[in-house]
């Protein structure tokens, strides 16, 4: 069981009224962060997980808490109580790591050659969007029942091999000959 998955499904199902969510956000997945206010104040981090329904982003070695496992929750080893996990912080406690200097910065929106793009304010400085796998997307895993990957790839099926007087048999159709003969001579 991966912690920071459970940490972040924690807060899954909770969610704010619809005028207090933050319509527009700046902050995304694997953006580079700093801590504005707070005990971890100063501390830098990665965003591992946007909460956007409940205004909230996960920060990797940010806002570390202690959490005591349930009887009978998968333990890593016999004597673990407990375990340390990020906890949320609001979104308006962190703010941007400038990319050249690494202290904290201002974002505002620009187009460049027709794109929507992040930059420092008051600079001309872009900030890239992270590089972050799809969070949909699922990864494939090969079980006991699966089909091997060169077993789905090879042809089974040849139209050569097709009698066509298995097309003439319905004569109700009077094409199904004629395209029958016509694949067979395209091949």
């Amino acid at each position: 069981m991966s912690i920071m998955k459970t940490a972040a499904n924690r807060f899954k199902g909770k969610s704010l009224r619809t005028s207090d969510i933050v319509k527009k956000w700046k902050i995304v997945q694997g953006d580079k962060v700093i801590v504005t206010t707070g005990p971890d104040k100063g501390k830098v981090g990665k965003v591992f997980k946007v909460l956007r329904k409940r205004n909230l982003v996960l920060v990797s070695g940010v806002n570390i808490t202690k959490r005591h496992l349930r009887p009978g929750q998968p333990k890593e080893d016999e004597n673990q109580q407990y375990w340390f996990a990020e906890a949320p912080v609001h979104y308006s406690n962190v703010a941007h790591v400038h990319p050249e200097t690494g202290k904290r910065c201002k974002v505002g929106f620009a187009f460049l050659d027709g794109k929507k793009v992040r930059i420092v304010r008051g600079t001309d400085i872009v900030i890239p969007k992270p590089d972050v796998p799809d969070r949909d997307a699922k990864i494939a895993r090969v079980g006991p029942k699966d089909t091997p990957q060169d077993e789905v790839l090879r042809k089974t099926f040849d139209l050569k091999t097709l009698n066509p007087l298995l097309f003439a048999s319905h004569n109700h159709k009077t094409w199904e000959l004629d395209e029958a003969e016509a694949i067979l001579g395209e091949e």
